[in-house]
């Protein structure tokens, strides 16, 4: 995805998945994004219209599912 591609998309959480103490995996639904994206790329989530925290995070797409227009992210908390 170039830059001339970026999209800013609303995606709903569908899931959140304990993986291991700390570490979780969260499915989004956002079709934009899964059609389009490509493995090691990132996507910068904010949360509803807040500027708190200004500035996006940046999370690695661990999961992309085209058919079904989910991605996933996994974190650490």
């Amino acid at each position: 995805m170039s830059l001339r591609e970026l999209v800013d998309v609303d995606a709903r959480i569908v899931s959140v998945e304990n993986l291991r103490g700390k570490v979780y995996k969260t499915a989004m639904i956002a079709p934009e994004i899964a059609q389009r994206a490509k493995p090691m790329q990132f996507v910068n989530i904010a949360l509803g219209n807040s500027t708190d925290p200004l500035l996006r995070r940046p999370f690695s797409l661990s999961g992309i599912h085209p058919g079904s227009g989910i991605i996933e992210i996994t974190f650490a908390v």
